[in-house]
C-alpha cells in the first residue's frame, strides 16, 4: 500500500513540473500557433514573391497574380498565426507587416491587369518594406531584390541596382592602331588607275 502510495505522489510531482517549463496558450495569445515557425512561412513567401516576379518578367501574368494571391492569403492567416522572433523591434516590423498588407493585393492587382510598368514599381514598394521588416528583427542580411526575376532572398552582396560598367574610353595607343589600320585600308592613286594595257606585237 505504502508502495503505491509513493508511486502516485511521485507522478503528481513529475507532471507537476512537467506543466510548470510548458507555455501556456495565452502566452501569444489564442490565435498564435507555436509551433508555425515564421522561418518556414518566410521561405514560402519568399518562394512565391520570387516566382510571381520571373512570371511577370516573362509575361505569364495568370502565374504571377495567382502566386502574389497566395501571398495576400499568408499574409492574412499564417502571418498572424506564427511567432516573431524575440529580437523583432515589434514598432518596425507592426508597421511594415500593415504597409504589406496593403501594398500585396496591389502587386496582385497590377499583375492581374498585366500592368508590367505598376508591377514593377509596386514590387519595388514590397521589397523595401519586406527588408525593412527585416532589419527590425535583425537579420537584414536577408534581402528582397528590389526587382522581379531575381533569387528571394539575394545571395550575392553587389547592389541588384548597380548599373553595368561604362566601356572603357580608348587609349592613345589604341586610336593610333585604328588610324594606322583605316589608312591602309584606303585605296592609293596607283590602286585606283587601272595599268595601262601593252600594244599587241606587230603581225611580219
Amino acid at each position: 500500500m505504502s508502495r503505491m502510495i509513493c508511486w502516485a505522489a511521485l507522478s503528481a510531482l513529475l507532471a507537476l513540473g512537467c506543466g510548470a517549463d510548458k507555455p501556456a496558450e495565452d502566452d501569444h495569445g489564442s490565435d498564435v500557433d507555436p509551433n508555425l515557425r515564421i522561418g518556414h512561412v518566410m521561405i514560402e513567401v519568399g518562394h512565391r514573391l520570387e516566382m510571381s516576379g520571373r512570371a511577370a518578367e516573362a509575361e505569364n501574368w495568370g502565374l504571377s497574380g495567382y502566386e502574389a494571391e497566395e501571398i495576400v492569403e499568408m499574409f492574412n492567416m499564417d502571418m498572424t498565426r506564427s511567432l516573431l522572433p524575440g529580437v523583432c523591434d515589434d514598432s518596425v516590423s507592426d508597421a511594415m507587416y500593415e504597409n504589406l498588407l496593403t501594398q500585396l493585393p496591389e502587386l496582385r492587382d497590377a499583375a492581374e491587369q498585366e500592368d508590367a510598368a505598376a508591377y514593377a514599381a509596386q514590387f519595388r514598394t514590397v521589397s523595401s518594406s519586406c527588408n525593412g521588416c527585416h532589419a527590425g528583427c535583425q537579420v537584414s542580411f536577408i534581402r528582397v531584390p528590389s526587382r522581379p526575376g531575381l533569387d528571394i532572398p539575394m545571395v550575392e552582396l553587389a547592389d541588384d541596382e548597380a548599373s553595368p560598367a561604362p566601356p572603357e574610353a580608348p587609349s592613345e595607343a589604341s586610336e593610333e592602331a585604328a588610324e594606322e589600320a583605316e589608312t591602309d585600308a584606303e585605296p592609293t592613286e596607283e590602286d585606283a588607275e587601272p595599268a595601262p594595257a601593252e600594244a599587241a606585237p606587230e603581225a611580219d
